[in-house]
């Protein structure tokens, strides 16, 4: 709020102790560096910067009022990451001192144990921020979003994303997997929520914890998607199973999507005969 209504003096206190080498880093072509092109995230292998997040979360917990927390897509690594020298300490102290990252594409065991060791690591941050949040707010629950190629194909998710659909159901309340066609450059929008319905419902029967976030806006193209499209594909979700429903983003300033449109999508009204029991 306005400082000259409430009288409040506002100061902004910046964070002057995060050290370049708590950072994320990616090994390539036997160089360490920091990613150009993807967002500076902070090493979950780092001690004090899992504890300097915590505290970020605790803090807001004490002071906001919240139902939950959504861990977003951003909390993932590539099949090049993570390479801080935490994370390298940790991968030597897991599979002896000799490791080295050129070694992962020779040792097909080595890599499955290394992807689980950074998907574990992920778990691990997000628990204790959860743990943090939940002294104050000791009923939020917690939502993991979930990109859609880590249920489509099981087989790559940890090495290519250090994500596990199955292991986040055991570890968070829901997971939300990003249902995003356009995002992912599917040529059959169709064929790929069918597909996607069904390899959520596999892992989790009922997708009673599993939420569909759908797409309002097609960022390739820079456009909104027409509210229509968006309530027949509620629709279709429905049908094939999948009762948990979302979408982003919300525009509330320009309206979209339309309100109406989304109530006759998730109505249980709407619903094909048969599921409205």
């Amino acid at each position: 709020r306005d400082s000259s209504v409430t009288g409040v003096q506002t100061c902004a206190l910046p964070i002057s102790t995060i050290d370049e080498s708590w950072y994320v880093q990616q090994r390539v072509g036997g160089e360490t560096s920091r990613a150009a092109d993807a967002e500076p995230c902070l090493s979950p292998f780092e001690p004090r910067a899992r504890a300097l997040i915590a505290s970020i979360y605790a803090d807001l917990a004490a002071h906001a009022n919240f139902d939950g927390v959504l861990f977003h897509d951003d909390g993932r690594l590539s099949e090049l990451e993570d390479a801080s020298p935490a994370a390298m300490r940790a991968y030597r102290e897991a599979f002896g001192e000799t490791f080295a990252f050129e070694a992962l594409r020779s040792d097909a065991a080595l890599a499955r144990r290394w992807a689980t060791l950074r998907t574990d690591a992920l778990l691990d941050l997000s628990t204790e921020i959860t743990a943090a949040v939940r002294e104050y707010r000791p009923t939020a629950k917690t939502v993991r979003n979930l990109f859609a190629p880590v249920v489509l194909d099981a087989s790559l998710a940890q090495e290519h994303f250090a994500q596990d659909y199955a292991a986040f159901l055991r570890r968070y309340d829901y997971v939300a997997v990003m249902a995003m066609p356009y995002l992912e450059q599917a040529r059959d929008p169709r064929r790929f929520y069918e597909r996607l319905a069904v390899a959520a419902l596999r892992v989790d029967p009922g997708a009673e914890r599993t939420i569909f976030e759908l797409q309002t806006v097609d960022w390739r193209e820079q456009k909104p998607l027409p509210a229509r499209e968006i309530r027949e594909t509620l629709v279709l979700l429905q049908s094939l199973g999948i009762r948990n429903l979302a979408y982003y983003p919300d525009d509330a300033v320009n309206g979209h999507p339309d309100l109406r449109e989304l109530r006759q999508g998730m109505s249980i009204a709407s619903l094909p005969r048969g599921l409205d029991r």
